[in-house]
């Protein structure tokens, strides 16, 4: 009798830290592939990404695509880190919800909402690859904007060359 193991066919993306200054609320934009990016950044073998104020960060980082591993921290002025919690819209009940949870967690929990939602914004040769993801609460994620155009992206990377940045 012959026996065949099969390997896993699945990728490992390389673990990540997001690092978000305390106090920000809204969506979070990493902007893979930008040759003037902030640099690749690493700490225990885990990718580091700084958020700015703006909520959108440029990187040199190729985008990688797999089973995530990720953790998320408010970075507070004197540089302490406080964990956050991840939640999924899905776990809220609403009218048109068809299971609902007996569970659902409380409204104004801040968390973050939907990691590694990844996009394209734009066409493959001249576009912008992304992840996104929310940072707030339920209730503000029906009141904050959360899209992003090319414009924006390329405004941030005019004001980054403009500042020496």
């Amino acid at each position: 009798m012959t026996v065949h193991f099969l390997a896993s066919c699945e990728h490992h993306c390389t673990p990540e830290v997001f690092l978000i200054p305390e106090g920000y609320k809204g969506p979070i934009y990493i902007i893979y592939n930008q040759k003037d990016g902030s640099d690749a950044e690493y700490e225990n073998g885990k990718r580091v990404y700084r958020i700015p104020p703006t909520g959108v960060l440029l990187t040199k980082f190729a985008d990688e695509y797999g089973i995530i591993n990720q953790e998320y921290f408010c970075l507070t002025e004197n540089n302490k880190r406080k964990k956050l919690g991840i939640l999924d819209t899905r776990d809220f009940n609403e009218d048109w919800t068809l299971k609902k949870n007996p569970h659902e967690p409380p409204r104004d929990s801040f968390a973050i909402f939907n990691p590694a939602t990844t996009g394209l914004i734009g066409d493959e040769k001249n576009g912008y690859r992304f992840q996104e993801t929310f940072i707030g609460t339920y209730n503000d994620l029906k009141v904050i904007k959360r899209d992003i155009d090319y414009n924006y992206i390329d405004s941030l990377k005019k004001s980054m060359t403009k500042n020496g940045m």
